[in-house]
C-alpha cells in the first residue's frame, strides 16, 4: 500500500493508534511498528521502485510504503 499526503493527513486526524496512548497532541505523525513500539525502524528505497519502505528493525514487518516521484526538469534545464 502506498501512502499519499491525503493518507498521512487522515492518519493524523484519526489520532494515535498506539494502545494506551494518553498524550493529547496528535499534530505530528510518527511512523513506528505496533509490533515493537520501542524498536528502531528501517527505511529503504530500491532503485526505480517509486516507493520508500518503512519496516520494523526487529521483525522486518512493513509499517508503511511512501510513494515518491521523479523530479522532472524543464526542457531548458536539461544537460
Amino acid at each position: 500500500m502506498s501512502s499519499y499526503v491525503e493518507d498521512l493527513e487522515r492518519m493524523i486526524a484519526g489520532g494515535c493508534q498506539t494502545p494506551g496512548c494518553t498524550h493529547q497532541d496528535h499534530s505530528t505523525l510518527y511512523l513506528h511498528g505496533r509490533c515493537h513500539l520501542k524498536a528502531d525502524v528501517e527505511v529503504s528505497y530500491t532503485k526505480d521502485s517509486g516507493e520508500i519502505v518503512v519496516a520494523c528493525a526487529v521483525c522486518r514487518k512493513e509499517i508503511a510504503r511512501i510513494a515518491v516521484a521523479r523530479q522532472t526538469l524543464p526542457p531548458t534545464a536539461k544537460n
